[in-house]
């Protein structure tokens, strides 16, 4: 177990109730989140620049599964197919098939 260290932050009421109201519906404690939370900006921190510039790049109204299905359809059956011979599914329902 590392070592570990008391601090005091001052936040206003509103706030430490609901990280209180938070860990207690998560069954945690306030620490701990604290202890997540830091190590998830570890872990933004460790990814590649590479994929951090496509971060981002698709607007978040757009339907990824959707769109994905419509390219593939058109890929494989050409822009004038009209009707698959098989139904068509989204690609998270195709992996919920398995």
């Amino acid at each position: 177990m590392m070592p570990t260290s008391r601090i005091s932050v001052t936040l206003p009421e509103s706030e430490i109730d609901f990280l209180k109201q938070y860990a207690k519906k998560e069954k945690t404690t306030i620490p701990r989140l604290i202890d997540r939370w830091i190590k998830s900006l570890k872990t933004k921190a460790d990814i590649h620049p590479d994929i951090k510039k496509f971060t981002g790049i698709i607007p978040a109204d757009v339907d990824v599964d959707k769109a994905i299905t419509d390219y593939v359809m058109e890929k494989h059956n050409g822009p004038d197919f009209k009707q698959s011979p098989v139904p068509a599914v989204t690609p998270k329902e195709f992996l919920e098939l398995f």
